[in-house]
This record gives C-alpha cells, structure tokens and sequence, in this order.
C-alpha cells in the first residue's frame, strides 16, 4: 500500500512541476490571432522559456529571458484575474512602435512580425508608443478583431505565462468534430 501511495505522491508533484514550471496547456477562446489560431485550438505553452515559475503561486522565481518581437505569448494583465489573452509580441522594453498607413515600425524601421503566410490585415495608423521598461507591446495576428496593446498600452512581462510553440488538439465550434490536420501542429 505505502508503495502505491508513494507512487501517486511522485506523479502528482511531478505533473504540478511540469505544468507550474514547464509547459501549461491553454484554450483559444476568440478569433485574435486568425490564422494562426484558430478558436477551439488546444495550445501549449513553456513556460521555462522565459525562466522558472513557482507552481501554485503564479509568480516567477528566475527569469533569464525576455519575449522577442514575434513570439506568440499567454499572458495575464493586472487587474483582470483569471482572464487570459493570447498575443503576438511586436515591441521589446526601449522600442519606439508606430503604424502608419498599415505598416508597423520599431524605432523607424519597418517591422515584420507575422509569419510569411498570414496577411498582415489592416492595422490602424497608432503611436508613437515608447515601451516602457519591464513591458512588451502585442497585437493579435487578426488585426481587424483583436483588442491588444492598441487599447491597453503595453503590458507588463511579469503577466507573460509562456511562449506559445505546439497546437496539441483543436475542436471546431459547437462539437464540429476534429480538426485533425492542425494536431501536432508548431506555432510560429
């Protein structure tokens, strides 16, 4: 009996590390980031790409990394918990962004953020906006559809959950059935 329970014990505190520290699974819940995620997608995230997580708490204990300009990000924003929002980071701490006529610029160079095959939609003239440090400016991949850094400012990075990098399962809406050519899939 005392192995079983010892066993139960090792595999419990070993998921709570691996999702507190590692990797942590999340929903798309809205349209933001067409195509590149779609709603009913499944998505991993690591959160060891940024540092170590405490599991539990929800707090970091060692970061060694920062978000780049293109990552795909989970991330929670002060004074909305428990709400979580998957974004495209555009902007880095020190940057000056601005859109004019559709194109988006860091510190007056053109920047281009999304992969070659997702058409860039239309994107508003904004900014200037310098990045504060300790922040990250995102923008959902559907321009047109996404409430992002355009309506909040930047966010801060101590909310960044973790680099989002495989479609592990998605679902079509209201039991559609499985959109089996996009498990397994890698997110750029």
């Amino acid at each position: 009996m005392s192995r079983y329970v010892n066993s139960v014990a090792a595999a419990v505190l070993l998921a709570v590390l691996l999702r507190g520290c590692m990797v942590q699974g999340f929903k798309v819940p809205s349209g933001s980031m067409l195509p590149t995620l779609l709603i009913g997608d499944y998505i991993f995230a690591s959160r060891i790409e940024y540092g170590i997580a405490a599991p539990l708490i929800d707090a970091w204990i060692w970061r060694w990394g920062t978000p780049q300009p293109g990552d795909v990000v989970v991330l929670a924003r002060r004074g909305e918990p428990g709400r979580l929002y998957v974004k495209r980071v555009v902007g880095v701490a020190g940057e000056i962004l601005e859109a004019r006529d559709g194109a988006l610029s860091a510190d007056g160079r053109p920047r281009r953020v999304l992969p070659e095959w997702v058409a860039p939609g239309q994107l508003e003239d904004f900014g200037p906006v310098r990045v504060p440090p300790g922040h990250v400016f995102v923008l959902g991949d559907n321009r047109d559809q996404s409430i992002d850094s355009r309506n909040w400012g930047p966010v801060e990075t101590a909310g960044i959950k973790g680099r989002v990098f495989l479609i592990y399962w998605s679902q079509r809406k209201s039991g559609g059935g499985v959109r089996w050519e996009r498990l397994g899939s890698w997110v750029q």
